[in-house]
């Protein structure tokens, strides 16, 4: 057997400090250009080769299109309450899944209409989430 890496198409979700959340996903992404550590620290260096190619943070958000889960000032729009790791990935509640349900919505369509914008005719738009 080799010691070539193979990519893996789970590596990224399995850890359950982030429960395949992009939200999380991408703040362990942030974290990793900054040099901190994050749930996906060992997962994301396997790859740095890869985040390197687009020279930061900013311009891997820019790549693919998610500037819908940063703020202004470029930090993560979270989904749900997030204090470093510690909180629940999950929704607890009725209130908190219907709050996570609308954000998650949000930044699909707002997402969608930004490929739309870039490469499509029309919108995306879609009906007002409840």
């Amino acid at each position: 057997m080799d010691s070539e890496v193979r990519p893996n198409w789970t590596a990224l979700g399995l850890s359950r400090k982030i429960d395949d959340r992009i939200d999380l996903i991408i703040e362990c992404i942030r974290r990793h250009y900054l040099g901190e550590s994050n749930p996906l620290a060992s997962t994301l260096t396997l790859y740095s080769e890869f985040f390197s190619l687009f020279g930061g943070f900013e311009e891997y958000v820019s790549f693919f299109l998610l500037q819908d889960l940063l703020s202004a000032d470029g930090e993560v729009r979270y989904f749900l309450p997030f204090d470093n790791f510690s909180t629940p990935t999950l929704p607890g509640t009725v209130a908190e899944y219907q709050s996570y349900r609308k954000l998650v919505t949000r930044f699909v369509v707002a997402r969608n209409n930004r490929i739309h914008a870039l490469f499509g005719t029309g919108s995306a738009e879609s009906p007002d989430v409840p």
